[in-house]
């Protein structure tokens, strides 16, 4: 049987807000939390400003991190998801329409006893375990009118079972996901074909250690932190990323 991790509350907190930095943080020192929050504000405001220019006019909504909601969890949550949040609407410029910001339903578990749920090891969005069965249907069932689901926490583990993904509407844009949960390759390229998919950002291999200060120039800064994967540019990318161990 698959080993898999248990969390605590707090714990499947902290484990958010480290996971969404994309590393561990000392707690001693503020300034690479504050790095990793400017960071992940600066690659929402690309994706702003791409959905902006391949989209203009999209009625756009953000699924964000239910944990924001609970009382008890790691301060970094809250300001991982305003960050990106503020960047995604800079980006924008308002010529994308904001819908808002809504959660998907936990299971029961993931509130009350979180250290029941089993999450794989090697787990890297532990949210695509800790919803509901059909919660990002339910989600986007309250805002029909939405043309673009920006993801700020992955993606769910039974997405290709959900209808928001089999139908052409809506289309999606995804922050650090865990790509083997959208399926191999091949199956991610024609995502991204269709148009199903129309931008994902991954972390660049071999970027800066996060003790290098934040550059000015957001561009500048986000390539080299980060990779923006496009129906442009996906084939490429995607089949030059390492494995996965």
């Amino acid at each position: 049987m698959k080993r898999v991790h248990r969390f605590s509350l707090i714990a499947v907190g902290v484990l958010l807000a480290v996971v969404l930095a994309s590393q561990v943080l000392p707690r001693g020192d503020r300034a690479p939390r504050r790095r990793a929050v400017v960071r992940r504000e600066i690659a929402m405001e690309i994706v702003g400003k791409y959905l902006a220019d391949r989209m203009p006019g999209a009625r756009t909504l953000v699924i964000g991190n239910p944990y924001t909601r609970l009382r008890g969890q790691a301060s970094e949550v809250r300001l991982f998801e305003e960050a990106a949040v503020k960047g995604l609407k800079r980006g924008g410029r308002k010529r994308i329409e904001f819908i808002g910001v809504d959660f998907p339903e936990l299971i029961p578990a993931a509130v009350q006893d979180p250290s029941m749920v089993p999450i794989p090891p090697d787990a890297t969005t532990p949210l695509s375990f800790l919803t509901a069965e059909g919660a990002w249907d339910a989600l986007v069932d309250r805002h029909s009118n939405t043309d673009v689901v920006v993801s700020l926490i992955g993606v769910p583990a039974d997405l290709q079972r959900l209808g928001v993904w089999r139908g052409p509407k809506p289309h999606f844009a995804l922050l650090l996901p865990d790509l083997r949960l959208l399926g191999e390759t091949d199956t991610i390229v024609s995502a991204f074909r269709s148009g199903k998919l129309l931008a994902v950002v991954l972390n660049r291999p071999g970027s800066p250690p996060e003790s290098v200060p934040v550059g000015r120039d957001p561009e500048q800064e986000f390539e080299r932190r980060f990779l923006l994967v496009t129906a442009d540019n996906c084939e490429g990318i995607l089949r030059a990323l390492p494995p996965v161990p």
